[in-house]
């Protein structure tokens, strides 16, 4: 009886591991590329729009992240689906995300929208205005979607990184 629990609680820890694994690759197929610019499932041309933050939360930073989570999933919900473009919340302060502190300047939540041809970055903008319109929830939202548009259609705008 020993060994058939101990064989059942062997096969249950291998079967768990290899789902998580499993797991974590489908995950990375979803991910801008595989480290080497070249992620074949990936669209040629993809928007992905980021709100850094770090463990702690403020008022304004929940606010900042209740607005777009609502923003960019209603506005863009064919883009979102068709992989064009991808919405990602980012703690800066979690194992292996302090890279983007250095990418983007980070020095305090931001909005950062990007845009990816082949999984490398061909350029990029801080949304820095979203602290002046954090007061007015239809401001910052008509801001993130409009901004998010001018990316998904492929147009330049002033003020923009085009060095990533």
């Amino acid at each position: 009886m020993k060994r058939l629990v101990t064989l059942f609680l062997a096969t249950f820890v291998c079967a768990s591991l290899l789902w998580l694994v499993i797991g974590e690759l489908k995950q990375g197929n979803r991910s801008i590329g595989n480290g080497d610019g070249h992620d074949t499932n990936a669209p040629s041309r993809k928007v992905v729009v980021y709100y850094f933050h770090g463990n702690f939360r403020c008022e304004t930073c929940e606010k900042f992240e209740a607005y777009n989570n609502e923003a960019i999933p209603t506005a863009f919900q064919a883009e979102l689906k068709s992989g064009k473009l991808e919405w990602r919340n980012v703690n800066i302060n979690a194992p292996g995300n302090d890279h983007f502190v250095k990418d983007y300047n980070l020095t305090t939540e931001q909005v950062i929208v990007s845009e990816f041809v082949h999984g490398k970055q061909t350029r990029w903008k801080d949304l820095f205005k979203i602290w002046d319109m954090v007061k007015n929830k239809q401001a910052y939202v008509n801001y993130i979607v409009s901004e998010t548009k001018v990316y998904l259609n492929g147009t330049s705008q002033q003020g923009e990184e085009t060095k990533p």
